[in-house]
């Protein structure tokens, strides 16, 4: 084919938008709440480079696609809003409370995740594409990546809370 579609809502009100996102006031807090979605994009770039050189895997060049990202949302699945007049939607009790790493690496590296109160976790990730799950904890959470004495990665992303005014599926990417 010609081309590669990437199929969502793309809607706020689903909270699956790709593109960069805006707040020019008409996106509610309840569908946005700041989340920027940019690294699904980031992502992309790999699964559409190997898209179009016939390769059924992604190959990770030096060429600056390299890049360790983290998944998970803001309050735990079964965890209703205070404020929210809304039951929990009917498949809540099939998410897991967990911080969902994708690395995207030319080498092996060692990777930390530090997911708020929980014990820090590390592991040496290989070369190539690799998602790997870890339970979370409440807090900030810190994700660094390094290969010897170069830092690759060193995220911060919002804090888990254990409940929001009303439930978010939103998904953080960073």
């Amino acid at each position: 084919p010609d081309f590669i579609e990437i199929i969502t809502w793309n809607d706020w009100s689903e909270s699956s938008y790709v593109g960069p996102p805006t707040d020019d006031g008409s996106a509610s807090d309840v569908y946005w709440a700041g989340v920027d979605h940019g690294v699904f994009r980031e992502l992309g770039k790999g699964f559409i480079k190997a898209f179009k050189a016939g390769r059924e895997s992604v190959v990770v060049d030096e060429d600056g696609e390299e890049g360790v990202y983290m998944f998970y949302r803001r309050q735990p699945a079964l965890a209703l809003g205070s404020a929210d007049p809304l039951p929990l939607p009917s498949d809540a009790a099939s998410l897991k409370d967990e911080v969902f790493v994708v690395s995207m690496l030319s080498a092996p590296a060692d990777i930390t995740l530090q997911s708020g109160d929980a014990a820090p976790v590390s592991w040496t990730a290989p070369a190539g594409m690799q998602k790997t799950s870890h339970s979370w904890g409440y807090g900030a959470q810190l994700l660094q990546a390094r290969r010897g004495d170069k830092v690759i990665a060193d995220k911060k992303g919002p804090e888990i809370l254990r409940q929001l005014e009303k439930y978010d599926g939103n998904v953080v990417a960073v």
